[in-house]
């Protein structure tokens, strides 16, 4: 029996695409202007600290950012491990995020929310280690400028939605955005797409 297809098709370990991918990072960049001077002397503390994870991080970013936006080339194996590497720093964060949050204003939804995240870093930190998953997790879609586009609207009217009609904290901001652009995305994307979801 082939355990990564096995994990994969119940969903235990995650596939992206370059939409996915790049929307996951859009949506950090969303809830990091929320509060921009704390993001901005928590990135200083972490390239201070984390040097060679904070390049990693960089080097994830910059590859997503260009083959979300170069439509005709598909990701190289190492950018898809720096891609791969940005999706765990991200959970991890996000992660940490919720764990602060909690020690201030304790809740058992934080709480759960910050060991899903956890749980999702370090599994996927964990399948990494283990070559569960690698560069063949992420799938090249060639992703149209319209697809994009669309992406972004989604994730903006839901970035504004929470944040100033629902009035979330920052963590759950943060840990929403993630979960739609790799979950919900597609769906909501293929009717202006005249297409029916992949998955």
């Amino acid at each position: 029996m082939d355990i990564k297809k096995t994990l994969i098709k119940y969903r235990i370990i995650p596939t992206y695409t370059e939409i996915s991918l790049f929307l996951i990072l859009y949506g950090v960049l969303l809830t990091i202007f929320l509060d921009i001077e704390h993001n901005l002397e928590m990135a200083y503390l972490f390239i201070q600290n984390a040097t060679m994870y904070a390049i990693f991080f960089a080097l994830g970013a910059i590859f997503t950012i260009y083959y979300a936006f170069n439509f005709k080339k598909v990701p190289s194996e190492m950018a898809k491990t720096f891609m791969i590497i940005l999706i765990i720093a991200i959970e991890m964060y996000a992660a940490y995020l919720l764990f602060i949050y909690n020690s201030k204003t304790p809740s058992i939804f934080y709480l759960i929310l910050a060991y899903l995240n956890l749980a999702q870093g370090l599994g996927l930190m964990l399948f990494l280690r283990a070559k569960i998953i690698d560069e063949s997790n992420i799938l090249p879609i060639n992703a149209k400028p319209k697809e994009i586009i669309i992406g972004m609207i989604g994730s903006t009217i839901l970035f504004l939605f929470v944040n100033y009609i629902l009035k979330t904290e920052f963590p759950i901001t943060f840990s929403i955005l993630i979960t739609y652009a790799i979950v919900f995305n597609e769906l909501v994307s293929s009717p202006f797409l005249n297409q029916k979801p992949k998955s």
